[in-house]
């Protein structure tokens, strides 16, 4: 399809932005040695960046359903950023929330005989057993975005950000199958906004420590009142 010169000026900017957070996540910084706090936040912000990558083939191809879908999730990785800064111990709960929910996954499959365990030496159902292991028992409560946006003191942008777009995500959007230019560009304005953000608060915290205020993130996500 022919891109209005919006549409195409906003396309050519998030592959742009895609490209920053990219290089962000690779950045060499000198200085204090790496942490645990940098690695996470190098990840989040590398998916941040593929994540970009497709918001600007959606919005080419005038896709504002999808956008949406990509919004919330970026605005996911960017309350994820924040929270990760808040606690040195962080990062491991969420590596820890990963094997979590695979282990829940499995767990839940197996009850259900979607999928059985076998001895591989006798052959013999071993689901029980398995089940029975320790590996099943005391899992770790999930933490939701929610809760990870109170802890890092933005829980107004979970409420006036992240809850809107869930309605989208969840087929409950007050647009129904709007497919207009309009609505895309309105989408790609605002991942883009919110890539602004992720940017700045990787970036800063990874060469100078320090978390971005919530006046500065209001500024870059265009917000008129106080987070």
């Amino acid at each position: 399809m022919d891109a209005d010169p919006s549409q195409a000026d906003l396309v050519a900017s998030l592959k742009k932005h895609a490209e920053v957070l990219a290089a962000a996540a690779s950045m060499d910084v000198n200085g204090a040695a790496p942490t645990d706090m940098d690695a996470a936040v190098r990840e989040m912000l590398s998916r941040s960046s593929e994540l970009l990558r497709g918001a600007a083939s959606l919005g080419n191809d005038g896709n504002p359903i999808a956008l949406e879908v990509i919004a919330r999730a970026l605005l996911e990785n960017m309350i994820t950023i924040l929270w990760v800064q808040v606690d040195a111990a962080h990062p491991q709960h969420l590596k820890n929330a990963a094997v979590a929910e695979l282990t829940r996954m499995i767990r839940v499959n197996l009850k259900a005989g979607n999928a059985r365990v076998m001895n591989r030496e006798t052959g013999a159902d071993s689901t029980a057993e398995f089940l029975a292991s320790d590996g099943f028992k005391n899992l770790p409560r999930r933490m939701s975005v929610e809760d990870r946006a109170k802890q890092a003191g933005v829980e107004d942008l979970y409420n006036i950000f992240y809850r809107s777009l869930s309605m989208g995500v969840h087929g409950h959007s007050l647009e129904g199958g709007d497919t207009s230019l309009e609505l895309t560009v309105m989408h790609m304005q605002g991942v883009g906004a919110i890539a602004l953000a992720t940017g700045h608060s990787g970036v800063r915290w990874l060469v100078h420590r320090e978390r971005t205020d919530n006046e500065t993130l209001r500024k870059l996500l265009g917000l008129g009142g106080e987070l």
